[in-house]
């Protein structure tokens, strides 16, 4: 992905949210990430800009709850989530509005060639999106590079994408 570095997320209203979960404290294992991000913000020049909210091994749902509303949550934005039926009972018992990324076979590349598609950019207080989106590759074969996301330095970039594309499917947005 190409994305752009952008200075502050201002914005409260058109926000989602999304969450990556990571399942273990364990310091090899994977972080739960989380963020929100603004949608066709009318102010702007991008599709999508992004904000970290966490990155983080061993968080508990209620404590990610705690998270989002502190950053500004609004009663009814869409939180999407990455497979945790869990995860998501928590997030609603504590008011977010939780839903699953919309999964199954060939989502990862439908939504790749969704996100390849638009122009997105990440606030400048995001480290870990940073990190991730210089890291991020797709798998090569015979020297050319195909839609398939490599499970590595992708939390973030797997949250944002299954949230993104499953807001596109549920909204048309």
């Amino acid at each position: 992905y190409n994305w752009d570095e952008v200075e502050a997320f201002h914005w409260t209203d058109g926000v989602i949210w999304y969450v990556d979960w990571g399942f273990s404290e364990k310091e090899t294992a994977d972080p739960t990430a989380s963020g929100r991000i603004a949608y066709k913000p009318s102010d702007s020049e991008y599709d999508y800009i992004i904000d970290e909210l966490c990155y983080a091994r061993g968080l508990a749902p209620d404590v990610l709850a705690d998270k989002i509303w502190a950053a500004g949550y609004k009663s009814g934005q869409p939180c999407y989530c990455d497979h945790s039926p869990e995860g998501i009972r928590a997030l609603r018992l504590k008011g977010i509005a939780a839903f699953p990324f919309s999964k199954g076979p060939g989502s990862i590349i439908a939504g790749v060639l969704f996100m390849r598609n638009k122009k997105v950019a990440y606030t400048s207080r995001s480290e870990n999106i940073r990190t991730e989106v210089r890291k991020y590759k797709f798998l090569e074969i015979e020297g050319i590079v195909t839609n398939t996301p490599i499970d590595e330095f992708n939390h973030h970039m797997d949250g944002t994408r299954g949230a993104c594309h499953t807001h596109h499917l549920v909204t048309g947005h």
